[in-house]
């Protein structure tokens, strides 16, 4: 997992890598104390019962939160990036909005091509949805870069699918044909046939240029499976030159 570059949070006392709230630890606590009632003593059955069950968070995660409370001092260098984000999701649960203020700006100071795509697959699973916008945003601004990057080939069909859909992300179709190969021949034996079409069907071959589009469709897949390799290439086969203005695309008017 690549690791952030250095990055200097929100607080009064802040390196680059470490986030001081001594100065603003009661206002976190204050936060803490009106969640917790809610959490604990909101009158439902956690009011009644010897202890209280807390779902969905890792021990590791909540002896950091607990640091903090006593100490307001978290040194985030001491942590991989998805320890970062069990934080950021921790401080929302409890309403620790200071704490989740530094660790969002953390994060979008932190954001580079080595390192986004890694970001945007942790964001999605641990559901922060303000930090997926920028990191979206980023991956729109610097997409031929970001299609050149080695974690390009990481990313979940999920997401990689949800970027290739967006028509503010914005490159040659050719090479984001050429990257979505890539991507195919790297995770071939880790996703299903049905999958790899659908990566690959996104792709808009209406509307390359008629010689991108030959070379699109003389381009060789190395696929283990010859039949998946034959479907693959069939899609690129179907290429329709009379439909080329026919998608009302924005990107037509940026080729």
């Amino acid at each position: 997992m690549a690791q952030p570059r250095s990055s200097k949070a929100s607080s009064s006392k802040a390196s680059d890598n470490e986030i001081d709230h001594t100065d603003l630890l009661i206002s976190d606590i204050g936060n803490l104390y009106q969640s917790g009632r809610i959490l604990f003593f909101g009158g439902g059955t956690e009011t009644y019962d010897l202890y209280v069950h807390i779902k969905d968070v890792s021990i590791n995660s909540f002896k950091i939160i607990l640091e903090y409370i006593y100490t307001g001092r978290i040194h985030l260098s001491d942590f991989e990036d998805e320890e970062i984000l069990k934080l950021h999701k921790l401080s929302d649960y409890f309403g620790i909005s200071q704490l989740k203020l530094s660790l969002n700006e953390y994060f979008q100071r932190s954001i580079n091509i080595d390192n986004v795509c890694t970001f945007l697959d942790l964001t999605r699973h641990y559901e922060n949805k303000e930090l997926e916008v920028e990191l979206l945003k980023f991956i729109d601004d610097n997409a031929v870069e970001v299609l050149k990057s080695y974690e390009f080939m990481d990313l979940s069909s999920e997401v990689l699918q949800e970027i290739l859909d967006r028509d503010s992300f914005y490159a040659h179709e050719l090479d984001i044909f050429r990257a979505v190969c890539r991507w195919v021949n790297k995770n071939q034996n880790e996703v299903e046939r049905d999958t790899n079409i659908k990566v690959l069907s996104a792709v808009r071959y209406p509307i390359m240029s008629a010689e991108e589009q030959s070379q699109a469709r003389e381009s060789q897949l190395t696929v283990s499976d010859s039949t998946e390799s034959d479907e693959l290439m069939s899609v690129l086969t179907s290429i329709n030159e009379e439909e080329v203005f026919s998608f009302g695309d924005p990107r037509v008017l940026k080729s």
